[in-house]
Parts: structure tokens; C-alpha cells; sequence
């Protein structure tokens, strides 16, 4: 069965119903529009108050954006039906770790070549895609919060969809989901990004996620049995001495990269060489980076290392 509105052809023969592909009955419309009304729409009923409804199954239900033509219309009626999409098990996803989503899509093959993949329908931030096929798609969450997926399935004559609606758990080393978790009653952006320094000890939001420090408490401090700053000094490394800096930092943090940087100026910087480090406390969450001078201790001038924390992902 096909009902078809066409709001250009003449008003006595704007509805047409066809069965199994023929035309069976031409109705008069006197609208050239189909207007938006905020109503249900209803498949095996005619309104609410209806108290007789379709017995049996209904199968391949579609809405087309345009009116098919006759030829169409047939060709469908014996020759086509839509992919089917069934999703998997849906997951229980954390922010910032790969989740797999599974999909089974099935046709039967009377259409053109069957194309079919996952997309974001809605999310409160972008979707990390590693692989959009529905037999193994990969995908990693920004932050935690509700994300809307879809499978889209086409065989270029009709096209399906099916939505996966996804709650995603926090996770306190996704630094989106650690900062709102920290600072619960904040909702300046400027508390909230990178260089934010909310209890004002000087250190910005991005570089206490780092070093496992609270970004709600001063504890500007170097590092010792707790938390800290990292510790700068001399370092025999290969029995040679350096200006080193050694920083204890949280091992689990996501989307971090660590670095060293000297000068002899605090205006030109140049990257630190990264040596070896001690080895961290077994089952501590925390493991350590050491960084020395390019040069051995004693060099005429003044030397200066600093740490340089970066994020691959926006807060």
C-alpha cells in the first residue's frame, strides 16, 4: 500500500492510493501543502478517539521527503524492500575510553548497494569515531553526559534509522569530567578551562590535573609523600651533574602530554632532554618524568627549566 501527496499536480488528483504498485483510488485536495501540524502520527489508526485499530503486522514502513513517481511506486512493490537495522547489547561507556558498538544490518539485495554506518545524532561534545561499521565501530566520549547515536542504513532506494540512546559515565581522568566533578558549584567557564585557577595558589586548572593536586584546596607545594610541584636540582645522571627537574605526576590522566623546556633568558626556551626516572611505589597512582639541562652543571650563566603540561582535547 502507497499513499502519495503531490501538492503541484491538479487538486482533483493531489491524493493517489496504489496497492501492490497500481493505482487504485485518485482523491481531491484542495491544500498545495502539507501543513505542520504539532499531532501524532498514527499507522493502523485514524485519530484518538478511534476505537477500532489494524489487527495483524505491519512491515517496511516508510515516510519519503517527496512524492514517488508511479514507476517508483512499482519497482518497490515488487522488487525492493528497506534494510533492516537490529543494534546490539548497548554498552555502559565511561568518558575517554574506546567503547564497541555493535549493529546488525540485513537486506535483500533487490536494491542498489547496500551502504550503512553509525553517526552522532546528538551529543554534548564530539564523538572520537576510530571506525563507523556497524559490525565493529569504535568510539571514545569526550565527556560524560547523554549522546544520541545512529545507525544509517541505505540500499539508494530507501534509507533506515536506528537511534542508541548512551549515558555516559564520568571518569575523573578526562579532564572535563574532573573539573566538574571538583568544582560541582561552578559554572565560569574561566573557573572551569585550563588556565583556571579557582583557590588561586597559582597553578592553573590543566597542571593540577597533572600532578593530582586539588584544584579547590592550595596546595601549591612541591611534591613529597602527597602530591606536589615538581622538585628542580642537581642530578648526577651517567656520573655527570645537571640541572634536573623531577615531577611526580598522575599515571592515569587521558589526553596529556609532558614536556621539559630551558633557557638561559626565561624569553628563548628550547626543549629539556628527558632522562631516567625513578621508579614509582608499587601500586601508586603516581609515576614520575625527570628532565635535565642541555648541558652539564656549571655551564657560565644562569639556567632555568620549566615543565610544559598540554591537553590533545579542549576542556
Amino acid at each position: 500500500v502507497a499513499l502519495v501527496f503531490n501538492g503541484g499536480s491538479p487538486s482533483a488528483e493531489r491524493a493517489k492510493l496504489y496497492i501492490n504498485g497500481r493505482l487504485d483510488t485518485t482523491a481531491t485536495e484542495s491544500s498545495s501543502f502539507i501543513t505542520n501540524y504539532p499531532s501524532a502520527i498514527r499507522i493502523g489508526n485514524t485519530h484518538p478517539a478511534a476505537a477500532n485499530w489494524f489487527d495483524g503486522w505491519m512491515d517496511d514502513v516508510r515516510l519519503y521527503r517527496r512524492a514517488l513517481t508511479e514507476g517508483e511506486i512499482a519497482s518497490l512493490a515488487v522488487t525492493n524492500f528497506a534494510p533492516a537495522v537490529m543494534l546490539g547489547q548497548p554498552p555502559s561507556p565511561r568518558s575517554g575510553l574506546p567503547v564497541a558498538l555493535l549493529a546488525t544490518v540485513t537486506d535483500d539485495g533487490r536494491g542498489g548497494a547496500l551502504t550503512s554506518f553509525w553517526s552522532t545524532a546528538t551529543a554534548p561534545d564530539l564523538v572520537q569515531w576510530s571506525n563507523t561499521n556497524p559490525t565493529g565501530a569504535s568510539a571514545v566520549f569526550p565527556r560524560a553526559g547523554q549522546y544520541l547515536l545512529r545507525v544509517t542504513a541505505s540500499d539508494g532506494s530507501a534509507e533506515v534509522a536506528q537511534d542508541l540512546l548512551l549515558t555516559v559515565s564520568p571518569n575523573t581522568n578526562v579532564f572535563a569530567d574532573w573539573i566538574r566533578l571538583a568544582l560541582p558549584g561552578s559554572t565560569n567557564a574561566g573557573d572551569l578551562g585550563f588556565t583556571g585557577d579557582f583557590d588561586h595558589d597559582g597553578m592553573g586548572n590543566l597542571l593540577e590535573f597533572a600532578l593530582g593536586l586539588n584544584p579547590s584546596v592550595v596546595d601549591a607545594r612541591p611534591f613529597g609523600p602527597v602530591a606536589g610541584l615538581p622538585i628542580g636540582g642537581i642530578f648526577n645522571l651517567e656520573s655527570t651533574n645537571y640541572l634536573g627537574l623531577l615531577v611526580q605526576y598522575q599515571r592515569e590522566r587521558l589526553g596529556l602530554n609532558m614536556s621539559a623546556e630551558v633557557s638561559l633568558d626565561l624569553v628563548d626556551w628550547t626543549p629539556a632532554i628527558a632522562a631516567t626516572p625513578p621508579p614509582g611505589e608499587p601500586g601508586s597512582a603516581f609515576s614520575f618524568f625527570l628532565f635535565r639541562d642541555t648541558v652539564a652543571a656549571g655551564a657560565p650563566g644562569p639556567r632555568f627549566l620549566r615543565l610544559k603540561v598540554t591537553a590533545s582535547s579542549s576542556p
